[in-house]
């Protein structure tokens, strides 16, 4: 079997082909024939092209919608960003060593996607209770002490995952070629873009710490006010005692705690 790149023309390839078998004849004193001619024009690599950018769209929307649910709309961005940043800088490394771009390479593109946000997601659940625990902190502090504790579990992490991957590449053969080399080049990319830009992004937007406790004092304040209209106003002179409930007295608007009845 001989692959030879698609010639111009329509007659092109029969050109081409009968050009090699002449050269095939000649080296080697025998009569060769050709029994069938496939070609492969590039509508199909434009349908996956196509497909592949789809798919990789419709992934990195979803990280957005879920992130920006879960977390807030600033981790949400600087996330997908970092993400995005994985992908197009492993696509021009691999485009820069000529490096064809198949149905392999798509999956692995998706499997980076799926490792750097992982990452991302531990920075980010690092990043909203630390906001929670540490008051008096400023948001550059605060993101500075996160990185810095999730960063040796991301190492860590990273390392492991690289070596697997590693002897893929090296032990693996012309199959899992491109998917291992794709994985190494993504997972290194993403390693550091999870710690460096998308936490970087986020703060550049302006995440504070009201951004982070809003669903939280909101859901608080209605938890408090659905328990104060279950109260009895009272005097402060006659306050109600309830046996294993806070001693309350004033009215709903400002109620008073003074210690537990039990």
């Amino acid at each position: 079997m001989v692959r030879m790149p698609p010639a111009e023309g329509e007659t092109g390839g029969q050109v081409l082909g009968s050009q090699v078998l002449k050269v095939i004849n000649e080296s080697t004193n025998q009569n060769a024939a050709v029994k069938r001619i496939e070609f492969v024009g590039p509508s199909v690599g434009a349908d996956l092209a196509q497909t592949g950018a789809m798919a990789l769209m419709a992934a990195l929307l979803s990280i957005l919608v879920y992130v920006g649910f879960r977390f807030e709309w600033r981790l949400a961005a600087g996330v997908v960003i970092a993400l995005a940043h994985d992908v197009i800088i492993t696509l021009g490394i691999l485009s820069l060593f000529h490096i064809e771009i198949d149905l392999t390479i798509v999956a692995s593109l998706m499997s980076v996607i799926g490792y750097s946000l992982n990452d991302s997601i531990v920075v980010s659940d690092r990043i909203r209770e630390n906001f929670r625990k540490i008051r008096r902190g400023t948001p550059y502090e605060i993101f500075n002490v996160s990185l810095t504790q999730t960063l040796h579990r991301t190492l860590i992490t990273s390392r492991t995952t690289l070596m697997v991957i590693l002897m893929l590449y090296l032990f693996g053969g012309p199959v899992l070629e491109g998917f291992s080399l794709t994985m190494l080049i993504g997972v290194s990319i993403g390693t550091a873009s999870s710690i460096y830009v998308a936490s970087a992004l986020a703060l550049k937007l302006g995440m504070k710490r009201e951004h982070m406790l809003q669903q939280k004092v909101e859901k608080k304040g209605r938890i408090s006010r659905q328990f104060c209209l279950n109260q009895v106003p009272v005097d402060v002179e006659n306050p109600v005692r309830r046996s294993g409930f806070f001693l309350m007295y004033g009215d709903c608007e400002n109620p008073r705690i003074l210690g537990n009845c039990a």
